[in-house]
């Protein structure tokens, strides 16, 4: 993934595979600590990519999350 993390979701949107949440690994003094992300990433040919959407409240654990947008579609695409 373009952010790696652990903990995320997965899905399909509109046949675009896309996680979003989870945590990441940041650097705190000499140990890592646990930082969740409100980041949303979407496949883009054989890489991710940031969708520049974001998940309200960033979480690691969940059922569903909602994406705002009134076309996914559109907020999905990423810049090449």
């Amino acid at each position: 993934m373009y952010n790696p993390r652990k903990s995320h979701g997965l899905t399909v949107i509109h046949g675009i595979p896309t996680v979003f949440g989870g945590y990441d690994f940041v650097p705190a003094s000499a140990e890592f600590s646990k930082k969740e992300t409100d980041m949303v990433e979407a496949m883009s040919g054989s890489q991710w990519q940031d969708t520049r959407n974001r998940l309200e409240i960033p979480r690691l654990q969940f059922a569903t999350v909602p994406i705002k947008g009134p076309d996914l579609t559109e907020d999905l695409c990423v810049e090449e």
